[in-house]
């Protein structure tokens, strides 16, 4: 004749991979302002009158005694704005796993026969008959 048993639960403890959380890298364009000096040059036409009292001869004279006209360009440096770009920074990006420990605390179940004659417990090794 089988009786109740002795049962007891054991703990099984196991891994799975689960995701954590996920690390974003990302670039974004941000604008600056950004000024510098640079010195330039330009010509500038100097024009100048003075008193002179001088004879001419006839064939020079009818040269200079015509309508005539001269042209000087004013030649000057402008600014000229340029953008090269360079890799400042390099980003590495890497995965690698650290071992830990973790303690798992849980609840196990037993059972437990008591045994008694007549209403009357029976202790020690009787228990178990």
């Amino acid at each position: 004749m089988n009786g109740p048993a002795n049962v007891q639960e054991e703990l099984d403890i196991g891994k799975r991979v689960v995701d954590l959380s996920n690390v974003t890298v990302r670039t974004r364009v941000v604008e600056q302002p950004v000024s510098e000096d640079v010195s330039l040059q330009r010509e500038r036409v100097d024009i100048q009158r003075r008193q002179a009292d001088r004879a001419l001869p006839p064939e020079e004279a009818d040269n200079l005694l015509r309508d005539n006209s001269i042209e000087v360009t004013e030649r000057g440096e402008e600014a000229v704005v340029g953008k090269s770009a360079r890799v400042v920074e390099e980003v590495i990006v890497r995965k690698g796993t650290e071992t830990y420990t973790q303690r798992v605390e849980a609840n196990v179940r037993h059972t437990e026969v008591d045994v008694d004659r007549d209403g009357t417990p029976i202790g020690g090794d009787d228990r178990r008959r």
